[in-house]
């Protein structure tokens, strides 16, 4: 619908025609992003108007603070101080995240393909970090990456080292149970102890609960420039009340899934597991870091970085050493690549090369 357009005592709204369908209408300014249609702008007042389409009409769904600054916003180019971006942002149809309609060309991040530290740069760059759901996001990259460190560790151990998962192969750990629920009808050695360690993990996940939530907040100068220092309430509720809950449920999952006897759910245990020694990793360091440093936040934010820094570094370094097991095509595809190639040379080829 555009407002523009000069309103008529004859017009017919278009929510009339929206009785039939399910769908809501919105209202939004005529931008260069929606068009190149000549400038044209309504001769009265057009939020009395629209306000009373939106008493009148429920589907109808634009915010009503945004209508009632449509007037102001015509009469003086925009409305300065704009708030979208701590309130709600845009996110299109390919994952971009933009601060509004207006900014579709400045994407400060991606849903689909960014996660944690980019949601932290955009909150730290545009927002001044003060936007809940950007750090919030961060957080979750930041639990999401402790799950899947986690995980990757249980499935190098299992299938490089313990064989665990592999029917075929004999199971490491045989010595030490002598029976393997492989070949008989007998619990799985590595599985009990599991079921030991899951339930440990989950009350020991429950302990940020016990800690107080301080929020801190202070202005300093950095290299002379004003900044805020604070780490709010909201932040740390995730942190030290949700994210411990949310990790003992997914370890009781876990613990649950793990059933003696039930050698195929041991992939879908070990999600579980991951999942929540992720979420209870990271409040975990949270908690450390900050009550360590709350009355220094930059340290807090520094030992912060640099953790992540050295787990970096030490990823890239294992991946480094181990490169050759990890990279390396399995022997028998060589093979089978060496065999096609000489099938598909040329006898008179392969003698001359001989």
């Amino acid at each position: 619908m555009n407002y523009l357009r000069p309103w008529k005592t004859t017009y017919t709204s278009p929510f009339d025609r929206q009785k039939t369908r399910e769908s809501s209408d919105m209202v939004n300014l005529y931008s260069w992003n929606r068009g190149t249609k000549a400038r044209r702008l309504p001769d009265h007042s057009v939020t009395e108007h629209l306000l009373g389409l939106k008493r009148k009409y429920p589907e109808f769904v634009t915010l009503t603070t945004y209508i009632e600054h449509l007037d102001r916003a015509i009469a003086e180019g925009g409305v300065g101080h704009c708030k979208t971006g701590r309130l709600l942002m845009n996110i299109d149809h390919r994952g971009n995240v933009a601060r509004c309609t207006e900014r579709l060309d400045e994407p400060v991040g991606n849903i689909l393909t960014d996660v944690g530290e980019n949601f932290c740069a955009a909150n730290y760059l545009v927002y001044g970090e003060q936007s809940v759901l950007f750090e919030y996001l961060h957080c979750y990259g930041m639990a999401l990456c402790f799950g899947l460190t986690v995980f990757a560790l249980l499935e190098g151990f299992d299938r490089r080292l313990l064989k665990l998962s592999d029917t075929d192969a004999r199971c490491a750990a045989l010595g030490l149970c002598h029976r393997c629920i492989k070949h008989a009808d007998v619990p799985c050695g590595l599985q009990r102890v599991f079921q030991i360690l899951i339930p440990a993990a989950a009350i020991v996940a429950l302990a940020p609960l016990c800690v107080e939530v301080v929020p801190v907040s202070y202005n300093t100068t950095i290299c002379g420039d004003f900044y805020n220092y604070s780490h709010a309430a909201v932040h740390q509720i995730f942190e030290i009340r949700y994210l411990p809950v949310a990790a003992a449920v997914l370890l009781t999952v876990s613990l649950a899934l793990l059933r003696p006897q039930r050698h195929n759910q041991l992939l879908w245990s070990k999600i579980f597991f991951a999942a929540g020694t992720g979420a209870a990793g990271f409040s975990y360091l949270r908690m450390i870091l900050f009550h360590a440093y709350r009355e220094n936040l930059v340290w807090f934010a520094a030992w912060e970085e640099i953790t992540e820094l050295l787990f970096i570094a030490g990823v890239g370094a294992v991946l480094w050493i181990f490169r050759d097991g990890l990279f390396r095509r399995p022997p028998e595809a060589a093979l089978r690549e060496a065999a096609t190639a000489t099938a598909r040379t040329p006898p008179g080829r392969r003698s001359a090369g001989a």
